[in-house]
């Protein structure tokens, strides 16, 4: 089983593509990932 976490509603700042706004965040296993499946949003940590 994965270890996942998804922040929601942060500001997200990522120079390379440009980006400054509210977003979510996730992360499976310590690294970041561009999005989860639905099943990794059921069994996330949602902080």
């Amino acid at each position: 089983m994965s270890n996942i976490t998804w922040i929601s509603g942060g500001q997200v700042i990522d120079p390379k593509n440009d980006r400054d706004s509210i977003g979510d965040i996730y992360a499976v296993d310590g690294k970041i990932v561009p999005y989860l499946s639905d099943k990794e949003k059921k069994t996330s940590t949602n902080n």
